[in-house]
This record gives structure tokens, sequence and C-alpha cells, in this order.
């Protein structure tokens, strides 16, 4: 964590969200264990009113890709772009003028509009499990949900609890 914190970029950031919330779509290209951080960056997205889609399949995420434009907002997250066609997926989305946010290895040198780094220590063969990735994607998500939930605080403080509101009615009057 103290070495994403050393290399994390704070304007890249700040534009990078900036950019996610004048998108009309949100989009996470994620492969293997990253999928399922983006999933919960979906959910809480979700909780404050703003959907993002995660395909899973690789046809689905080609899909999503070529129907992409400059109106959607794409993240890719890949340790070193050895995912399953990632770096076809950003080909496609740069072709469709998508804006991206890539978050992987300073070893890879995609081509992105902005680029937040993983810890880069970890040897794709030999390591034991993917720890230090995985401890810098989902901090790196939550610090993307945090600038954003921070960009309009009280808005969408007043949706998330709205939203709880209702859920706890429904749910309070099913049992």
């Amino acid at each position: 964590i103290n070495t994403t914190i050393d290399m994390r970029d704070l304007e890249t950031l700040r534009q990078a969200v900036g950019a996610m919330r004048q998108a009309e779509i949100i989009d996470i290209y994620a492969t293997a264990g990253n999928y399922y951080m983006a999933q919960n960056f979906k959910l809480q997205m979700l909780e404050i009113g703003v959907n993002v889609n995660v395909p899973n399949l690789v046809y689905e995420k080609g899909l999503q890709a070529s129907m992409s434009d400059e109106t959607h907002f794409a993240i890719v997250i890949t340790y070193e772009g050895r995912g399953a066609y990632i770096k076809e997926i950003l080909g496609i989305l740069r072709a469709r003028h998508t804006k991206i946010l890539l978050i992987s290895s300073p070893r890879l040198k995609e081509d992105a509009d902005y680029h937040l780094y993983m810890v880069p220590e970890e040897h794709y063969y030999r390591k034991l499990s993917a720890f230090s990735s995985r401890l810098t994607t989902l901090y790196l998500l939550d610090t993307i949900y945090l600038t954003y939930f921070s960009s309009d605080y009280d808005n969408y403080l007043k949706k998330k609890e709205e939203y709880y509101h209702h859920l706890h009615q429904y749910f309070k009057s099913e049992h």
C-alpha cells in the first residue's frame, strides 16, 4: 500500500474522475481476479446512482468496446496486458475515441488517456499469488470511488441514504 501511495499521481486521478463524471456510460474491462474487484466497484457506484458496466466474457468485452464511443469512459485493469484480449480491447477503445483509464504495472506501455500504476514487483510466473497487485487494484478502485463520491458529496450521500431507506422499507415489509 505504501508503494502504491508513493506511485499515485493525484492530478491524473483528479482528471480521470473528472472525465468519468462527464461520461454517459462507464465500462470496466478486467481479467481474472480483477473482475471481482471491478464488480465490487460497480456495486459501490450503483449505491450512489451511477451505473457501471463490467462485461465478463471475451465476446461481451469486445462487443461492449465496439459499442463504445466518446460518450463512454473505460477503465481497463490488467497487470501487464496478458489477460484475454486486453490489448485488442484497448485498440478498439482508442479507435472508438473512448477516454481510457489504464490501471496496470508501469511495465505496460499502452496508450491511454490516464494511467494509474499497480505495484510492479510481482513476477508473473514465480509468484505464489497476486497479493500486491490485488491490494493495489482494490486500493486504486476505492480511491477512484472516494474521489468520485467526494466530487458531489452531499448529492451522493443523499442518494445513498435514500436508496438504503427504500431497501430497508422493502425488506422490512417482506419479512
